[in-house]
């Protein structure tokens, strides 16, 4: 039996012993007891992609029947994988949980773990232009002028290839929120890389779009008249002039700032 021979209403078995019915008009199978998995997550063998839960795999089919009748071994399959495979006990399908919920908080452990070890020592921060816009990422503070160059660890980062002159802005809304940029990226970018873009590229955009092209705009604060075209974030600052990280409700005091295109 194919994924595709499914039928609405089909009662299906996994592999770890739960029930579930197939619903095609909303792509997925809920089940009796533990939620629902999406028609997508099964290959066209009704076998589950995840290879972490193997358990999900499709075993056994039924057609014009109910729940009861298939717990009650009343009703017969339409279709079954294996015809050694015999359904797990609930002492089994109890134990199996439990070890996949076992095995599951040790990846989110391991995951944690990982998590603080590469956040530690940085400040949070949003920042325009790197991996899109409005885009939440950790820096360390050593190596914010290297992040403003596009490398987020400074691994690769040459300061005398690659000289920074930061700025600092603060915005309207709060004195310890600040935009950081780069004021050599804001002068290459004005006085040579969107002038060649513009001679390159000028003609063929009015005449595509009706419009004039126009620079890239990262960050713009009507109140300072000011606005940015590369790449910049936002952060706080302290009474000692050292970055710290974005607080809880601090977004709605700049994120207005920062275009999401």
């Amino acid at each position: 039996m194919k994924k595709q021979d499914l039928k609405t209403g089909d009662i299906i078995v996994n592999r770890g012993g739960y029930l579930g019915v197939v619903l095609l008009e909303q792509e997925f199978v809920l089940y009796q007891l533990i939620g629902s998995d999406p028609l997508d997550d099964f290959d066209d063998n009704l076998l589950m992609t995840d290879e972490e839960y193997p358990d999900g795999d499709i075993m056994e089919v039924y057609r014009g029947t109910t729940f009861l009748e298939v717990d009650d071994n009343d009703a017969y399959p339409i279709y079954c994988r294996d015809e050694k495979w015999a359904r797990p006990s609930k002492e089994e399908m109890a134990k199996r949980e439990k070890e996949r919920e076992e095995k599951q908080k040790e990846r989110e452990n391991k995951m944690n773990d990982y998590i603080k070890k590469m956040t530690e020592g940085t400040i949070t921060v949003i920042t325009q232009c790197f991996y899109g816009n409005r885009t939440g990422t950790n820096v360390k503070p050593e190596n914010i002028n290297a992040f403003l160059r596009g490398s987020i660890d400074g691994q690769f980062y040459d300061p005398e290839r690659e000289p920074v002159d930061r700025k600092l802005i603060h915005v309207p809304a709060d004195e310890n929120i600040v935009i950081v940029y780069d004021q050599n990226q804001e002068d290459e970018y004005l006085t040579k890389k969107f002038p060649r873009l513009y001679a390159e590229m000028a003609e063929d955009y009015k005449n595509s779009t009706g419009r004039e092209l126009t620079p890239h705009v990262s960050c713009h604060i009507p109140e300072l008249d000011l606005t940015l075209h590369t790449r910049c974030f936002a952060c706080r600052i302290d009474e000692n002039g050292n970055f710290c990280s974005l607080e809880s409700g601090d977004g709605e005091k700049f994120i207005d700032y920062f275009p999401v295109k």
